[in-house]
């Protein structure tokens, strides 16, 4: 039950925005119920070849499934090209059940590698 909606636009001429925006309920047939709510925007900048088609996802939103809860937040928008299978550069806050942690993706280099940040200050090389 609830609402997703789905929302399609260009900016420019070479701009494509998608923005879903969430607040449901799922119960599985098991008796799981799933909760999302939040805002998810994906904007793909349209190049001449692959290498220069970018994207990049922006929002915030919070899923459960009734133990667990995450809520994400991005705070620097996650960009990438369509030749990288990885985000390139971006920073989003993930909490779950009250502990935060960042996840930083890089300084644009394609690789699959992403930086932890601890609340305590420490960091953590991980491999995607």
């Amino acid at each position: 039950s609830g609402t997703r909606i789905i929302e399609i636009s260009q900016s420019g001429e070479t701009n494509i925005d998608l923005a879903v925006q969430s607040d449901m309920t799922v119960k599985l047939s098991e008796g799981t119920v799933l909760k999302e709510k939040g805002t998810k925007v994906l904007q793909i900048k349209l190049g001449t070849s692959l290498g220069s088609t970018t994207y990049d996802l922006s929002g915030s939103w919070t899923v459960s499934d009734g133990s667990v809860t995450y809520i994400v937040d991005i705070r620097e928008p996650l960009e990438g090209n369509l030749t990288c299978p990885y985000a390139v550069t971006g920073l989003m806050d993930i909490q779950r059940n009250g502990l935060e942690i960042g996840v930083d993706f890089g300084d644009g280099a394609c690789d699959n590698e992403v930086t932890l940040l601890y609340p305590n200050g420490a960091r953590e090389t991980l491999e995607l």
